[in-house]
């Protein structure tokens, strides 16, 4: 697959892993032509696992804003054994991420690097369907 940019967002797949690495401002409202493209590639790869990496994007979110986008892209990724690439100072966006997700009964995992991500989701078995 070749890599999708969207305006401040990059979706790509290697080694069988879909990765999203937004970029720059990720205001309220900026995650819908994301999810849209989300779901056309779920629909297109058949994969189980999921790298977000946060890292290069500034989220300016109230409170409950933050926990809405949560939820949205946690809906987008329940099919999906997720990692969460973040910097320390996006915790508050991991952390309501990686809750709206186990809430769909879905397993995910917070990390500071790529490196580690892949590492933990190279050893996890596909998802039965």
């Amino acid at each position: 697959m070749k890599s999708v940019f969207l305006e401040t967002y990059e979706i790509s797949e290697k080694f069988g892993v879909l990765i999203l690495n937004p970029k720059g401002d990720r205001p309220n409202g900026s995650e819908i032509k994301a999810h849209e493209t989300i779901r056309q590639i779920k629909d297109q790869h058949q994969t189980d696992f999921m790298i977000l990496d946060m890292r290069e994007a500034d989220y300016p979110l109230t409170q409950t804003q933050t926990a809405l986008r949560a939820a949205s892209f946690a809906r987008e990724a329940k099919d999906f054994h997720l990692a969460i690439i973040c910097r320390s100072d996006q915790g508050h966006l991991s952390e309501a991420l990686s809750e709206a997700h186990t809430k769909l009964g879905a397993l995910n995992k917070g990390f500071s690097s790529r490196g580690d991500a892949v590492k933990w989701l190279s050893g996890l078995p596909a998802i039965e369907r």
